[in-house]
């Protein structure tokens, strides 16, 4: 059993994940993406690697709030005739999201000069390529009952747009959630109390 030092807490978008100190990381808090996230580079909120399944995990929490957005764009975009619908926006925005860490640890693995500047600070089994089938990119929305539908087609649509990047890394799909998917899954996520 873990003590309370061993373990990191992280709240992020309505949600508590509690990880070992020692195998996750927060490429937010490394000095290498705050120097470069104004321009452009996105990452996901938290990571891990996983000592039983050998594998890194990249884990972005949404939040309930980006579904008063979509309910907003999808207002505004009527408004404007815009033809870009909503779930369209939370993709590309997922999809960055998940390239650009992929864009990171490839720089970690090619060893390149900002890629050794996060090594460092990433847990030393994450240094190297972990192999196919050990990346692992998920994506929890929390989502409303009336909303589980919207979720598939994004789900559908995400794991088209990405592909070819998650081929090249050995990853077969993404993994975007519910709740109660990541609850079933065993990922170590709570909803946060206040």
């Amino acid at each position: 059993m873990m003590s309370q030092g061993d373990i990191r807490t992280i709240h992020e978008s309505g949600f508590v994940v509690t990880l070992p100190k020692d195998l996750s990381f927060r490429l937010c808090e490394m000095a290498p993406y705050e120097r470069l996230k104004g321009q452009h580079l996105k990452e996901m909120d938290v990571g891990w690697f996983d000592a039983k399944e050998r594998s890194i995990v990249l884990l972005e929490l949404k939040g309930k709030g980006v579904w008063e957005e979509w309910k907003a764009q999808e207002r505004d975009g009527s408004k404007n005739g815009c033809k870009r619908k909503p779930h369209e926006h939370l993709i590309e925005n997922l999809g960055n999201k998940g390239t650009d860490c992929l864009l990171i640890f490839s720089a970690v693995w090619a060893k390149t000069e900002v890629g050794e500047e996060f090594q460092r600070l990433l847990p030393q089994d994450c240094w190297k390529y972990p192999g196919k089938g050990k990346i692992k990119l998920l994506f929890l929305v929390d989502t409303p009952s009336s909303r589980r539908e919207l979720l598939l087609e994004v789900k559908h649509k995400l794991n088209e747009t990405l592909s070819g990047r998650l081929q090249l890394f050995g990853i077969q799909r993404v993994l975007l959630l519910d709740f109660g998917g990541a609850r079933e899954m065993g990922l170590p996520v709570e909803r946060a109390t206040h």
